[in-house]
C-alpha cells in the first residue's frame, strides 16, 4: 500500500507582522497556491476575521481554550443565523452580550 503524507503548515498570526498591502496580497496568494499545487493543510491563527474569510476553507473559533465552532463560513452563518461577515459571526459567538448592548445603545441614540 502506498502511503503519502500530506504536509501541514502551521502559522501563528502570519498576517500581523507589519506587512504592507502588497505583502498581505502576496502571502495570501502564496498560501492558496501552495495548497492548490501541493495539497496538504495550512493551519493559521489570526485576529483579523476579514483575512480568514478570504482564504479559509474551514474555520475554527476558540473560546476559553475550547472549540466554540468549527465549520465552513456558510456553516457558521447557518449556526449563528447571521448572513454577515465572519467578524459579525465571531461577535455573535464570542461576545453576544456586547452586541446586544450596542444595539440597545443605538436604539437609545435614535430616540
Amino acid at each position: 500500500m502506498l502511503v503519502t503524507k500530506a504536509p501541514i503548515l502551521l502559522l501563528d498570526e502570519p498576517f500581523s507582522g507589519g506587512l504592507d498591502p502588497s505583502g498581505l496580497l502576496a502571502l495570501k496568494r502564496v498560501l492558496k497556491r501552495r495548497v492548490a499545487d501541493q495539497g496538504g493543510t495550512v493551519v493559521l491563527t489570526s485576529p483579523v476575521p476579514e483575512i480568514v474569510e478570504e482564504i479559509a476553507d474551514r474555520i475554527v473559533i476558540l473560546k476559553a481554550g475550547e472549540i466554540a465552532a468549527f465549520d465552513t463560513l456558510d456553516g457558521l452563518r447557518r449556526l449563528t443565523n447571521c448572513s454577515g461577515s465572519l467578524a459579525e459571526i465571531f461577535e455573535r459567538l464570542m461576545f453576544p452580550e456586547t452586541s446586544q448592548k450596542l444595539e440597545e445603545y443605538f436604539k437609545e441614540m435614535r430616540s
